[in-house]
């Protein structure tokens, strides 16, 4: 989907990996999505050696294929650290029952329903 997708004449920053960001602007998008970039301004910090901050991701569990591309947004981020917790409204991961009429049938082959 291209919900997300910036569109012509809108800001954005682009990074080089070794310290340099260039602040810019979108002139154009064709239909493979890939844009034209005017950079307006780029700055390089020689200052430091590496990353100054720690992306550490937490996330409930997913669903649909959703971790395959958590894993890689965050890689692309520098993570060092993916950390799952369960809450309320996680999606259930494995042996869950997906069909209540399923889980009742089950309960009831199984003596459990009296």
């Amino acid at each position: 989907t291209k919900a997300l997708r910036l569109k012509p004449g809108s800001a954005l920053e682009v990074c080089d990996g070794v310290g340099g960001v260039g602040r810019g602007t979108i002139l154009d998008v064709d239909a493979r999505g890939e844009a034209a970039v005017e950079i307006n301004e780029f700055t390089r910090d020689t200052s430091s050696s590496g990353l100054d901050w720690d992306c550490i991701v937490a996330f409930g569990g997913l669903k649909g294929g959703r971790g395959d591309t958590l894993v890689e947004k965050a890689a692309e981020l520098g993570a060092r650290r993916l950390t799952p917790f369960v809450t309320t409204r996680s999606a259930v991961i494995g042996g869950g029952e997906r069909d209540g009429a399923k889980s009742r049938a089950r309960k009831t082959r199984n003596g459990a329903g009296d």
